[in-house]
């Protein structure tokens, strides 16, 4: 998972003296309720899915390390892990690099916060709706992230 990734990377890095930050960039499906932010992602598959006929197979993408593990996870199921929706890969057969993770604002921050304690130190957050889910995310989950960021470094802080 992420946390072998960053660890991985950072002792490889501290050969040459560097300290990278990590960033990640993730796609959102935020909802009030965890039953109807599933019922969204089922619904954004089902409209994917109706608009896949037009797409060419991405051959560069097919032969990417990091797709062949997508496409390993593709066929696990499309629920994995905390929150996190495989769907859009799955109809890809992994070449596509669109985990997303779904929830409300509170399971959301909390999956978030699983890879700030991995290392990752900054997020993109994109959702599917160009304007609900900006609302969403910068009303709803940006807030609580902060929140809990702020709250786990000052136990850090404190324990150290």
């Amino acid at each position: 998972g992420m946390t072998e990734v960053v660890e991985k990377v950072r002792a490889n890095a501290k050969l040459h003296n560097r300290d990278p930050r990590f960033l990640m960039s993730i796609r959102i499906v935020i909802a009030d309720t965890e039953e109807a932010a599933w019922q969204r992602a089922d619904e954004l598959r089902d409209t994917i899915a109706g608009n896949l006929g037009d797409l060419d197979v991405n051959t560069a993408a097919a032969k990417a390390s990091g797709f062949r593990r997508t496409e390993e996870i593709a066929k696990r199921g499309d629920r994995l892990e905390k929150c996190f929706w495989n769907g859009i890969n799955q109809l890809r057969g992994g070449q596509s690099n669109s985990g997303a993770l779904v929830g409300t604002a509170e399971q959301l921050s909390d999956a978030l916060m699983d890879y700030y304690d991995a290392g990752v130190s900054a997020f993109i957050l994109r959702g599917f709706d160009p304007v609900d889910d900006v609302i969403a995310i910068g009303r709803d989950l940006i807030p609580l992230l902060r929140a809990k960021v702020a709250a786990r470094d000052e136990e850090n802080a404190t324990s150290a």
